[in-house]
This record gives C-alpha cells, sequence and structure tokens, in this order.
C-alpha cells in the first residue's frame, strides 16, 4: 500500500494531498476487525475504566477540579487555578502530553483542558501523570 500520488513527479501531480483517507482508514478498520465484536467492547470498558480512574485521581488534587459533574467516555475537562498553558507547557518539559488548553476554542476557557485516557495508557502512565501534575499545582 501507498499514499496517493506518491509515485508522480511533483510537477506532474493533480493534488498536494501527501496522504490518503483510504489508507487511514483501512488500517482503522484491519485494527477493529483483529479486535472483533468482544474485542471492541472489552476496549471501550478499559477506555472507561482507566479515564474514570483519571478523574477519581484528580479530584484527590489541589489546584485542579472537573469542570462538570456529567457522564463521560473517554474524554472529560479540568479546570486548574493556573493557565492551562502554563500547566501544559510544563508537563511538556517531562515530556508528558497533558491535554488540550480549551482556550484555543473559547478564550473564556484559559483554565479549561480537555483530558482523553484510551486503552493504550497504563495505570504506570496515568499514576506518573498525576504525580507530575501534582507537582506542578
Amino acid at each position: 500500500l501507498q499514499t496517493r500520488e506518491q509515485h508522480i513527479r511533483r510537477d506532474k501531480a493533480t493534488s498536494n494531498i501527501c496522504t490518503n483517507e483510504a489508507l487511514c482508514a483501512l488500517c482503522a478498520l484491519i485494527y477493529l476487525c483483529s479486535l472483533g465484536k468482544q474485542g471492541i467492547i472489552d476496549i471501550g470498558d478499559l477506555c472507561i475504566a482507566k479515564s474514570h480512574y483519571l478523574y477519581n485521581r484528580i479530584k484527590e488534587l489541589k489546584g485542579i477540579k472537573p469542570a462538570f459533574k456529567q457522564e463521560f467516555f473517554k474524554e472529560f475537562v479540568v479546570e486548574t487555578e493556573k493557565s492551562a498553558e502554563e500547566v501544559l507547557d510544563s508537563l511538556l518539559e517531562e515530556k508528558i502530553f497533558g491535554g488540550v488548553p480549551l482556550s484555543i476554542f473559547n478564550k473564556d476557557l484559559k483554565n479549561h483542558i480537555l483530558l482523553s485516557v484510551t486503552e493504550k495508557r497504563s495505570k504506570e502512565e496515568i499514576d506518573k501523570f498525576v504525580d507530575s501534575l501534582s507537582e506542578i499545582l
């Protein structure tokens, strides 16, 4: 498999798109098929368990709190006493991607961070994230 127009000389190409959505979709399809029906359910359960584990750990910290009390699957928003940019920059210094600052979508949300936990994150990684976060806050 190759991306679209990879073999065409630049001056002869008809588009400037270097990737192919169909290739990405095929990779996702292969992954999902390899999981099977029960595997997809298991992945969903893992996402819920791990994201709620992080949510509960964050509730124990000072300087940060969940922004909403609604049910969620694997993403939730937290509000920090410091600016989201400051918190996320500090986490990046430790090579931790700490989420998305919601101020890029709404300037009124300068202290809000969107967090997401998938099946790929281990308990140790989540604990390291929380420990780093507690030091920063």
